[in-house]
């Protein structure tokens, strides 16, 4: 993981932050077994087997130039109550607020990892989608603006 990927997680999840690095480093887990005894072993694969089991190569960003992680996707869905797409990107990470067009990419992958986490079918994925594009659309539309003085 990158300094900046560290910092951020540190900054947002302070003492939690090794619980988002653990899920971003289980696909990159390059343990040498032939060192290792096999009780070693085994608890090292009771300890991720949770997290492969939903969910793997979570160690990557989101949006490039951004520091967040797919991994702050499955952790927030599993200990944050993170219930959609849109709670993600608008009140979890913020990319919404911070770059709309990043966030627009980026909705397909975080649909995917909540999926995953969640058990949607396809319906429900396709739902998110729709409804993701649609708030951050309100981020662009001009008539959305609160405040008219004529020079805007």
């Amino acid at each position: 993981m990158d300094t900046a990927a560290a910092k951020h997680l540190s900054h947002a999840y302070g003492v939690l932050a090794e619980r988002v690095a653990s899920i971003a480093q289980v696909a990159h887990c390059n343990t040498t077994y032939s060192i290792i005894n096999e009780e070693s072993k085994s608890k090292h694969n009771r300890l991720h087997e949770n997290v492969r089991s939903k969910n793997e190569n979570l160690g990557k960003r989101l949006a490039h130039g951004y520091p967040f992680l797919e991994a702050e996707v499955a952790y927030c869905a599993r200990e944050e109550y993170c219930e959609s797409a849109v709670h993600f990107v608008a009140r979890r990470c913020r990319l919404a607020f911070l770059d709309t067009d990043a966030a627009q990419r980026a909705l397909p992958r975080i649909i995917e990892i909540l999926a995953a986490e969640h058990k949607w079918d396809k319906s429900r994925q396709k739902q998110e989608l729709q409804k993701g594009k649609e708030f951050l659309e309100t981020f662009k539309s001009s008539k959305n603006a609160q405040f008219h003085d004529g020079k805007h």
